[in-house]
C-alpha cells in the first residue's frame, strides 16, 4: 500500500500516460457535448423541454432492460467492436479503410454460395467454414485495395468506394443466379442451423458473438502491444518515409494491415449475416443498400483515438443508443430518425477530438491555473517527472542488484550512482535478509511520501 501513490504519480505523470488521459477525457467530454446538442435540437423540434430529460433516461436504462439486455451487448455492441477494429487496423498504417461494408457483404456471400454448395456440412464444421470462407474473401479484397495503393499509388478510399458499389452490384447479380431465394424472391434462402453463429438451446447467437468480438479485440490489442510486426505498421503509419530509411518493408506491411483489416471485416460479415440475421444475403438492388456497420465502425474507431482498449467503452455507448432507439420512438413519441440525428453529431464530433488533440485547450487552462499560483506549469511536470523517476530508479536498483542476496551480501560498492539511495544512506552491506531489503524499500517509500512535490518545485 505504501507504494500505491508512487503507482498513481507515475501513471498520471508520466508522459505517455498524460497523453493517454487527456486524449480519454478529450473523447467523453466531446462525446457529452455532441450528446447534449443533438439532445437539445431534438427539443427544439418538437418544442417539448421534457424530452431532453426523456431521451437521456431511456438511453441510460432502456439497454439494461431484462428484454433489451442480450440485443445491446450482442449483437449491438459485438459488432461496434468489430466494425472498429477492422478499421483501427488499417489506419494504424496510415490507411483509410472506408470499405469495410463492402468487404464484409462480399464475404458473407461467397460464405452464403458456398454454404449452399456444400449444404450437408456438420455443425461445427459449417460455422468454421462459414467464418473462414467470410475472413479469406474479404481479406483478399482488402489486400487487393492495398496492392492498387502500393502498385498505382491509387487512394485507397477512392478504390474502396468503387468497389464497394461494384461488390454491391455485381455480388447481387450472383447471389440471385447461383442461390435458391426464399418465397418473395427478395433474399436467398435461409441457410441451416448447422452453418448460423449460434449454438440452440444455449443462448442462441449470443456466446458466438461474445467469442468472436472479444477474439477479436485481445488479437488487436496484442498485435499493437507486443508484436514487432504490430509496432512496425504503427511507425509505418506515423512516417512512411523514415520507415523506409529504417528498412522496413513498408509497401508488405500495408498490403498486411489492409489484408488483416479485411479478415476482421469478413468476421463482421459473418457476425451480421449469419449470428444477427437468420443466414440470408439480399438478391434484389431494392432490397438493400450498402450495410451501415462498416462506417459506424469507423466512427467508432476515430472517437476511439484508434486505441483496441478505448473502442470498448465507445462501442458501449453506441451500442446503448442503438439498443434505445424503438423505446426513444415509442416512450417518447419522436421519430425513430433522431437516434440516428444524434449518431451522426457524435460522428461530428470526433473530427472535433483530433482537433482538440492539437490545440490541447486543457493544457491552456492548466497553465492559466498554475500562472495564478505563481508556477511555471512544464517546469512543474518536469520536476514531478524527475523526482518520480529518480525514485522508481532507487526502487529497481535495490530489486535488481538484491535478487541473490547471497552474492549481494558480498558486494558492498554501488555500480550506478542515485541520488535518492545516497541521501537515505542506503548500501548494499546494508542487506543481509529479505526482511532487510523490505525495510529499505519501505523507507524509499515513506521518504517519497514525505518529500512528495505538492507543487512540483525543488
Amino acid at each position: 500500500m505504501k507504494s500505491l501513490r508512487l503507482k498513481f504519480d507515475k501513471f498520471v505523470y508520466s508522459r505517455n500516460r498524460r497523453n493517454g488521459i487527456k486524449s480519454f477525457w478529450t473523447s467523453c467530454v466531446i462525446i457529452l457535448i455532441s450528446l447534449l446538442i443533438s439532445l437539445l435540437i431534438c427539443v427544439s423540434i418538437y418544442n417539448k423541454p421534457s424530452l431532453f430529460y426523456g431521451i437521456f433516461y431511456q438511453i441510460f436504462t432502456s439497454p439494461f432492460k431484462k428484454s433489451n439486455l442480450t440485443q445491446f451487448f450482442f449483437p449491438n455492441m459485438a459488432i461496434f467492436m468489430v466494425a472498429a477494429c477492422s478499421f483501427v487496423f488499417a489506419y494504424k498504417c496510415g490507411l483509410f479503410n472506408i470499405g469495410i461494408s463492402g468487404q464484409m457483404l462480399f464475404g458473407a456471400m461467397i460464405a452464403v454460395m458456398i454454404a449452399h454448395q456444400w449444404i450437408n456440412a456438420p455443425n461445427i464444421v459449417g460455422q468454421i467454414i462459414i467464418v473462414l470462407s467470410a475472413m479469406a474473401a474479404a481479406g483478399l479484397l482488402s489486400g487487393f485495395i492495398g496492392w492498387l495503393k502500393i502498385r498505382f499509388n491509387m487512394n485507397e478510399v477512392v478504390s474502396s468506394i468503387i468497389l464497394n458499389w461494384i461488390i454491391y452490384y455485381a455480388g447481387t447479380f450472383m447471389i440471385s443466379a447461383t442461390c435458391p431465394k426464399d418465397q418473395g424472391g427478395t433474399f436467398t434462402e435461409s441457410l441451416p442451423d448447422n452453418y448460423l453463429l449460434k449454438i440452440n438451446n444455449c443462448g442462441g447467437a449470443t456466446i458466438p458473438l461474445i467469442v468472436l468480438a472479444i477474439f477479436v479485440v485481445l488479437f488487436s490489442f496484442f498485435v499493437f502491444k507486443y508484436l514487432v510486426f504490430g509496432r512496425k505498421i504503427i511507425n509505418v503509419g506515423l512516417s512512411y518515409e523514415a520507415s523506409r530509411f529504417a528498412g522496413y518493408f513498408v509497401k508488405r506491411n500495408q498490403i498486411m494491415s489492409m489484408f488483416i483489416s479485411g479478415m476482421i471485416a469478413g468476421i463482421l460479415g459473418a457476425m451480421v449475416y449469419f449470428g444477427k440475421a437468420p443466414g440470408n444475403i439480399p438478391t434484389e438492388i431494392t432490397a438493400k443498400a450498402i450495410p451501415i456497420e462498416g462506417f459506424n465502425g469507423i466512427s467508432v474507431g476515430l472517437i476511439a483515438m484508434n486505441n483496441p482498449l478505448g473502442i470498448v467503452p465507445v462501442s458501449l455507448l453506441f451500442g446503448m443508443i442503438e439498443t434505445a432507439k424503438s423505446d426513444i420512438a415509442q416512450v417518447c413519441a419522436v421519430d425513430s430518425n433522431i437516434t440516428d440525428l444524434m449518431f451522426g453529431i457524435i460522428v461530428y464530433g470526433a473530427a472535433i477530438v483530433s482537433l482538440l488533440y492539437y490545440v490541447k485547450p486543457w493544457q491552456l487552462i492548466m497553465k492559466m491555473i498554475y500562472k495564478h499560483k505563481k508556477i511555471d506549469y512544464d517546469q512543474h511536470l518536469f520536476n514531478v517527472e524527475n523526482q518520480i523517476n529518480e525514485y522508481l530508479d532507487a526502487i529497481s536498483l535495490i530489486k535488481k542488484k538484491c535478487k541473490n542476496l547471497k552474492k549481494c551480501s558480498k558486494d558492498t560498492t554501488w555500480y550506478y550512482p542515485n541520488r535518492i539511495l545516497s541521501n537515505l544512506k542506503i548500501n548494499l552491506k546494508n542487506i543481509n535478509s529479505k526482511q532487510q531489503k523490505t525495510k529499505l524499500l519501505d523507507r524509499i517509500y515513506l521518504n517519497y511520501s514525505k518529500k512528495r512535490l505538492s507543487k512540483g518545485e525543488k
